[in-house]
């Protein structure tokens, strides 16, 4: 039997500053605005935690989605800043 071949990951530390709001919400709209809906498919994009906002994706589309949460400006008739502070391949590395 071959072994499993397993789907790397990147996790990203994002400063909301100060959004306090559906955390999930936002960024779906903001990776499917800026890459769509194939695109996101492809990044596999999750929000792991909404304080911290830490976000899980694909390795090799994290560049695609810090875009897209740079990119961001509103939500929900509210203005709203994203921006990456740290980028991981482990969830504990990340919170160092």
């Amino acid at each position: 039997m071959p072994p499993r071949k397993l789907e790397k990951k990147r996790y990203l530390l994002v400063d909301a500053g100060g959004f306090s709001g559906d955390a999930v919400k936002l960024v779906d709209e903001a990776v499917n605005n800026f890459i769509g809906e194939l695109g996101a498919s492809k990044a596999r994009v999750v929000v792991k935690s909404a304080n911290p906002l830490v976000v899980k994706c694909a390795r090799g589309t994290e560049n695609e989605v810090i875009a897209a949460l740079a990119l961001k400006k509103s939500f929900d008739g509210k203005p709203v800043a994203l921006r990456t502070v740290k980028v991981s391949g482990t969830l504990k590395a990340l919170t160092k």
